[in-house]
């Protein structure tokens, strides 16, 4: 059984880093191109073999649950997950981008830190919005009491929507943890800034 003595091999920390604020589809896991699809970056290399092995002993130990062909935390593994990377719940934020229709898309963060306010003011991007909100959800095992939320509609140009991006990024730079998951129209990054 996992404890607070035992030592994770790294495709137990990828598995729980991977799944950690996100529900994982489990046919993404048995894909030809997991890698890919699971957004796994280059110089983490394990096999298909060993990734399939991971997620059932953890499965097993009941730190990862399936459920409606989903891969998600148990409240144990979510636990586990908060120890291990050290999560500092003050520095979370969550980045969305969801395109309208063929003219425009909405970029929208989440974030913690009241500090963020003025960064993302001083960037000077047009309909800017930032707004407190109560209770946000982050996932099945974690709720927030107190956020912020900022968006901008932009054009749906790809150019356009990089920069504000990139410029949205860059205060929230030196991630602790990403995590990427793309569906038809919606692409969604967590992370921890330091």
């Amino acid at each position: 059984m996992i404890s607070e003595s035992t030592i994770m091999t790294h495709s137990d920390r990828l598995i729980l880093d991977l799944i950690a604020l996100m529900k994982i589809p489990y046919a993404d896991f048995v894909h030809d191109n997991f890698e890919q699809i699971l957004n796994l970056p280059n110089e983490i290399h394990i096999t298909q073999h060993n990734l399939l092995q991971t997620v059932r002993r953890l499965q097993k130990l009941k730190i990862v649950i399936k459920r409606d062909g989903y891969c998600a935390l148990s409240k144990k593994g979510f636990v586990l997950w908060e120890r291990e990377f050290a999560v500092n719940w003050a520095h979370f934020y969550d980045i969305q981008c969801e395109i309208i229709n063929d003219d425009v898309q909405k970029i929208r963060v989440v974030f913690c830190d009241v500090g963020l306010c003025d960064v993302l003011h001083s960037l000077n991007l047009p309909n800017l919005y930032i707004a407190p909100r109560q209770h946000y959800v982050v996932n099945d095992c974690k709720k927030l009491s107190a956020v912020y939320v900022a968006q901008v509609i932009v054009p749906n140009d790809f150019e356009f929507a990089s920069d504000v991006f990139h410029k949205w990024k860059k205060p929230l730079a030196c991630f602790q943890a990403a995590f990427q998951y793309t569906t038809k129209n919606r692409t969604t990054c967590f992370g921890f800034e330091k």
